[in-house]
């Protein structure tokens, strides 16, 4: 068994330090697991936890493919085994669409932000996301981002023509269930980025930038855990 403790109960985990993109990955490493685990009851804190690493690696100016380099040379092995290759992309993925997101909310960077973070997303990943995580973007600036949902935003896929490098999918071309439990988990992603922020904004006591209400239900997902079997 893993000589490593949970991340949450209360007493066992002591948190990396944050200012470095070691530090960040190891976060991100654990949290993704217990995630995906947290996932299959429907709950979603866990989940805010990875995002919220994700915002320190932004915030601090780490590219995308510096920290998937630094989670490959993360010693932790939280789900006590290699992951699959699904679900190494799948953590890629999330990264890169809190990055997306951050950017289309205007989000600032490091200190001496030369929007390289936002651009180092993958272009595959830019040209799927980049139009919904923009309807994030604006609701957000607008005071409005509680009220977006996930169903929303696959509402939104539907009645339009999604292009990747490597696929086009349109309303006569349906997606799979698999397609749609990693899309409904990467929207969920971007809806809760600026929930996160703004949580960690009233933490600091910041009411300096646009607030959005995040007195509401959180969404629970639809899927159990990353993928449905």
């Amino acid at each position: 068994s893993s000589s490593f403790k949970p991340l949450y109960d209360g007493t066992n985990y002591t948190f990396p330090d944050t200012t470095t993109p070691s530090g960040i990955a190891e976060l991100l490493e654990v949290s993704f697991v217990q995630a995906c685990i947290q996932l299959a009851s429907g709950y979603v804190d866990i989940l805010k936890m990875f995002i919220a690493a994700s915002v320190a690696a932004y915030e601090n100016g780490f590219s995308i493919p510096t920290m998937e380099q630094e989670l490959k040379d993360c010693q932790r092995n939280t789900a006590n085994r290699p992951l699959l290759p699904e679900e190494i992309t799948l953590r890629n993925n999330w990264l890169s669409i809190v990055y997306l997101t951050l950017a289309a909310m205007n989000h600032i960077g490091s200190p001496h932000d030369d929007k390289a973070a936002a651009s180092s997303v993958p272009t595959e990943i830019r040209q799927q996301y980049q139009d919904l995580v923009k309807r994030v973007g604006d609701a957000y600036q607008k005071g409005q981002a509680s009220l977006l949902s996930v169903e929303d935003l696959l509402a939104a896929t539907d009645s339009n023509t999604t292009t990747t490098t490597t696929t086009t999918t349109t309303k006569n071309d349906p997606r799979s269930e698999l397609e749609t439990a990693i899309l409904s988990q990467s929207l969920r992603v971007a809806i809760l980025t600026p929930i996160v922020v703004q949580e960690e904004k009233d933490a600091r006591g910041d009411d300096t930038v646009d607030t959005v209400d995040i007195d509401h239900d959180l969404p629970k997902p639809p899927i159990k855990g990353a993928f449905e079997e």
